[in-house]
């Protein structure tokens, strides 16, 4: 632990540390020696330091959250649509057959070929293509609907949107 970094803490990461209850500090030049550094105390002219202050839980909490919303702020809203990261595909009879179950229309999609479901917030199902039907959340991995045919991939398809909805 005698190494110096050269990165200094990011916001987030000061205010995660200061939230669990560790006071961070940095230090001022990095031209002194690691191994002086443990031999002698710090003291106010070598440390930069965040004055240690007293929070109630409810500050800690009110932080946490004002974080959380800040992050949760980049994200592009589906407005509880479904998010499908596959070509526009109007005329799938699969597609409209899980809407219709859904009790949504084409109007409650959104289509987003090259779209990641990490980048969107309030969707009810985000479908993306891929080989084998999963799982995961909300985000339903299946090959496109035209391209399902096989009656075992239907069923298994079927039984997923059976759990999520």
């Amino acid at each position: 632990m005698t190494e110096l970094t050269s990165k200094p803490l990011s916001k987030y990461q000061s205010a995660m540390l200061t939230h669990m209850g560790i006071v961070p500090w940095q230090l001022k030049s990095n031209d002194q020696d690691p191994v002086n550094l443990e031999s002698k105390r710090p003291n106010e002219n070598d440390v930069s330091s965040v004055e240690p202050q007293m929070l109630s839980q409810e500050q800690k909490q009110a932080g946490l959250q004002r974080l959380r919303q800040k992050i949760e702020t980049t994200r592009k809203s589906v407005n509880h649509d479904v998010l499908l990261c596959l070509p526009e595909c109007k005329t799938s009879q699969l597609l409209s057959d899980i809407l219709v179950f859904a009790d949504l229309s084409m109007t409650d999609c959104m289509f987003e070929e090259s779209a990641d479901p990490k980048d969107y917030a309030d969707f009810k199902l985000v479908w993306q293509v891929g080989e084998k039907i999963s799982i995961n959340g909300l985000v339903l991995t299946a090959p496109a609907p035209d391209q399902i045919t096989s009656s075992q991939d239907k069923k298994q398809l079927w039984q997923i949107l059976h759990q999520l909805f």
